[in-house]
């Protein structure tokens, strides 16, 4: 038979593999259980705790604040700070510690953090800290008046702090939060202050690089607005030239960029693709692949000058640097712009195509506000198409599952469900719907793309309406914002629009005027030239997706003739291994016959191995009906001891004697009590420790009832306990609980007393004694163990081979350490 399993064996195994080496092997991306893999299995050193901090980091800038990933963070929290303490790693332990305040501001329980911060004595932390929680104040989408105050409160105290210990990092830092708290205020005046007084410094102390840095965000941090446009380039100009001297190229690349965002904000696109294309060309300089996000800043400039054939050119560009680096953080982005620039081509099929893309990578990102804006776009794709109700139902679905929170994206709503309202005939939902955009634009007031689309569409739905009058006021507005912050597309069609109203005013020369006007805007984008080119792009496109197809075909069927030889090899082997199934088969045959003769000669022996074994079982349930019989008349001992103690008590009039007569028979009944959970338990060795704890804790407060009122506050784990320690440990409880009753409290006033047993690694368990009395007088040396109860319960602990700890601090802490046999 032997022979038999072991061919069997081999032939399953064969089969095992040859299964598992027909599956195709894909490759994945690393997922959260495998981030925790990698953190379980790393070395407990200060790269751990980066990790730590890290993963945590990424639980908290989750779009969705769910409460289980911000509790993840807490916990990586912890952990990452016990480790930083024990290897003496000092910013780790900073930043772990600060990483749960940044998981407490995003669960939004301030008072845990204004806690940590009153109660630390670690006073950097409690800067940072404070930075932090006036940031959350001061980043508030619409922030009021008593939120900006909050935040300035808090960085104020922070500079204090940081001037206080000459924390040169603090200092600088509320300078810097200070500033933004003035320039949120519309103080500007006094934020370039703030950041002026701090790049002069940096600059005296010759620290270029730190001066360039704050250059940099002071011109990103003044708000935007036509008076300050010129002067934000300025300040990143100064921060370019720094770094060019300094030879760092990353920032370079970096200020290009940022200086770029500017122009295009400003309207000055010309000059903010010019902007790009050098940080393009300097990324490529440098061999950066990742070069997803300038591709799609460039797209969205083009779109917007009416270039919608370079659009596509470095829409198509992007998507190609996607598949090619395996950098999906762009895509959504890139995927709405693409979306966009078919809509300005009038090719609604394709514009919700991509469109649809985006959503679906924003939604899986659970990145709520640019689902909304992404929904808008998809809406006036789909009403175009004829499919108004589709749109509606899927406006009405976003609102249930992640509605809106941003003002500018209620606005873009607002816009989506008008445009929807309009097209059915509901003229009097859709006017209450274009009045909330309204409403919302003037809490902006940005005078961008968005400012544009509300105006633009309140004219259009007020144009459709034939009063024409307030179509013209809605869309001169829109109008009048400046060139360069809306796509040329947009700004023909007001022309076209305001070409329509006045004519029916009687306005002829600004009829004529925009008529031109948008006859010169509809050639500009829709040349010949300039057509050609798209239709080129997109055959070429088409073509490399069809060639991409191909080959995804082509490693398809490759595998699919890999899985039929696999498949074919594996029926030889089948057929083979049944042969040799048939062969053995005939040999166990014979085995079998040989074997019964030595199973009746076994089975005789077996009789005679039961039978002694059932004796046997006899012999032990006697042997512990004796045990159990012992342990009942222990503690039927125990008790005829205790009532002879209770009964000489009522001879004695010494309260000493009396004391120690009690104290002695609370003892004995801690030790009854064990003995009797014995004899009632089926384990003889073992005592169920939440059981008996509870028990005689009941017991102690039962014999001082009306003496204090005492509030027992019980934790205690699941744990079986040998007898030969549970004897010592019921007699600490008993001494620490006893003596607390007695001494820890004044007169009449309540206490609470708290017992906890749990383990704190494999075998190793802590007893905690804790009350919230007055303590031990501060003379008491513990070590010395003049009092009985000091030196009995240092006695007992010596017996569990256990550490034990006594702290006097607002009460008398017990803390016992020991292993469990």
């Amino acid at each position: 038979m032997s022979v038999f399993r072991t061919a069997f064996c081999l032939y399953i195994l064969l089969l095992f593999c040859l299964i598992v080496s027909a599956q195709p092997r894909l490759k994945k991306e690393m997922t959260i259980q495998e981030r925790w893999a990698l953190i379980n299995t790393a070395a407990q050193d200060s790269n751990l705790v980066d990790l730590m901090i890290e993963q945590g980091q990424h639980y908290v800038w989750m779009p969705e604040k769910r409460t289980i990933d911000l509790d993840t963070a807490l916990l990586l929290s912890g952990r990452a700070k016990d480790l930083a303490r024990r290897i003496n790693y000092r910013n780790g332990y900073l930043e772990a510690r600060l990483l749960a305040v940044k998981a407490l501001i995003a669960g939004r329980q301030f008072s845990r953090v204004t806690d940590m911060i009153s109660t630390s004595p670690d006073e950097i932390f409690a800067i940072h800290a404070q930075l932090l929680l006036g940031t959350e104040y001061l980043e508030r989408p619409l922030g009021n008046k008593k939120d900006l105050d909050t935040a300035f409160v808090w960085f104020r105290r922070a500079s204090q702090q940081s001037q206080k210990i000459r924390y040169l990092r603090g200092q600088r830092e509320s300078t810097r939060m200070i500033g933004r708290y003035y320039f949120e205020s519309q103080d500007i005046r006094s934020g370039k202050q703030a950041y002026l007084y701090m790049i002069n410094e940096l600059h005296a102390e010759r620290d270029f690089q730190e001066e360039a840095d704050w250059w940099v965000d002071l011109g990103y941090r003044i708000p935007d607005h036509d008076s300050t446009f010129t002067e934000k380039a300025n300040y990143m100009s100064n921060a370019l030239q720094i770094y060019v001297r300094l030879g760092d190229i990353p920032r370079q690349i970096w200020v290009w960029g940022a200086r770029a965002e500017v122009y295009r904000r400003q309207g000055k696109l010309e000059q903010a693709e010019r902007g790009l294309l050098k940080v393009l060309e300097m990324q490529q300089a440098q061999g950066d692949k990742y070069v997803q996000n300038t591709y799609t800043r460039l797209m969205d400039i083009s779109m917007f000058r009416g270039y919608l054939n370079n659009a596509l050119s470095y829409g198509i560009a992007c998507v190609q640097a996607i598949d090619e680096t395996g950098d999906s953080a762009a895509a959504p982005a890139t995927y709405e712009k693409l979306g966009a620039v078919y809509s300005q081509l009038n090719d609604a099929p394709r514009s919700i195509e991509w469109y649809k893309k985006a959503q679906t990578v924003y939604e899986r990102n659970f990145d709520k506000g640019p689902v909304s804006r992404v929904n808008y776009y998809l809406t006036k794709e789909m009403i175009k198409l004829g499919r108004t109700n589709e749109a509606v139902a899927i406006l009405n679905r976003m609102m249930k599952t992640c509605p809106p929170e941003h003002p500018l994206n209620k606005q873009l709503v607002a816009g989506a469900f008008a445009a929807c309202y309009t097209q059915l005939g509901q003229y009097r939902r859709a006017e209450k719907y274009y009045q909330d955009m309204l409403y919302w634009e003037s809490r902006t007031r940005l005078g961008n793309e968005i400012s544009a689309i509300t105006y633009h569409g309140v004219g259009q739905f007020y144009l459709g309406r034939k009063q024409y009058t307030r179509a013209a006021a809605y869309l001169d507005t829109g109008l009048a914002i400046t060139t360069g912050r809306m796509p040329v597309a947009m700004l023909k069609d007001i022309h076209l629009m305001l070409f329509q109203t006045d004519s029916v005013l009687n306005k002829s020369t600004e009829a004529i005027h925009h008529l031109r006007a948008y006859q010169l805007l509809t050639d500009s984008v829709y040349n010949a030239t300039r057509m050609r080119e798209l239709e080129e792009l997109q055959v070429k496109y088409e073509t490399r997706q069809k060639e991409k197809d191909i080959n995804a075909l082509r490693k398809q069927s490759l595998l699919q003739q890999q899985q039929i030889r696999q498949s074919n090899l594996l029926k030889r082997v089948t057929f083979g291994s049944s042969i040799l199934l048939v062969l053995l088969l005939l040999l166990s045959v014979n085995r079998y016959r040989l074997k019964q003769r030595s199973i009746r000669a076994l089975d005789i022996k077996q009789k005679e191995i039961t039978s002694k074994n059932q004796s046997l079982q006899r012999l032990v349930e006697e042997k512990e009906w004796l045990i159990k019989e012992v342990h009942h008349r222990v503690k039927n001992n125990l008790q005829i001891v205790m009532s002879l103690l209770n009964t000489q008590s009522n001879f004695l009039e010494s309260e000493a004697a009396l004391a120690a007569i009690r104290d002695s028979a609370h003892r004995m009944q801690s030790i009854s009590l064990i003995h009797q959970k014995l004899y009632q338990s089926e384990y003889l060795s073992l005592v169920s420790m939440p059981s008996y704890i509870h028990e005689l804790v009941h017991y102690l407060e039962d014999s001082y009832r009306g003496m204090r009122r005492i509030y027992f506050d019980l934790h205690i784990a699941p744990i079986e306990m040998d007898v030969s320690q549970a004897v010592p440990m019921g007699l600490i409880l008993s001494e620490a609980v006893t003596n607390a009753i007695k001494y820890a409290f004044p007169p009449q006033q309540p206490g609470s007393i708290s017992i906890s047993l749990d383990y704190i690694s494999d075998d190793k368990l802590l007893l905690i004694i804790a009350d919230n009395g007055k303590g031990l007088p501060s003379d008491v040396n513990f070590s010395e163990g003049k009092s009985l109860g000091i030196k009995l319960i240092q006695t007992f602990a010596a017996q569990l081979d256990g550490q034990l700890d006594i702290e006097s601090n607002k009460g008398l802490t017990i803390r016992l350490t020991f292993h469990q046999t």
